[in-house]
């Protein structure tokens, strides 16, 4: 099960999946296209992929649309 927490300068999203062989970034790049309702293709991690830090790009969606997502996402956990 995924969880996602989200303050003024990070959203935290806990995956449910082994950190080996990519495992855990697939599952967090699946969870946010699916959150932001986008295909996978639109989201990538730009930065942080051995790190628990990532920096995720999504593309071709604004600013205001990942936010409203996250936000709902939110308010149905």
């Amino acid at each position: 099960m995924e969880t996602l927490d989200m303050n003024d300068n990070a959203v935290g999203v806990q995956i449910d999946a082994p950190a080996k062989d990519g495992e855990a970034n697939a599952a967090l790049l699946d969870y946010i296209s699916s959150v932001i309702g986008v295909k996978k293709r639109q989201v990538s991690i730009g930065s942080g992929s051995k790190s628990r830090d990532k920096i995720v790009i999504v593309e071709e969606v604004t600013l205001k649309t990942v936010f409203d997502a996250l936000n709902r996402a939110l308010m149905s956990q």
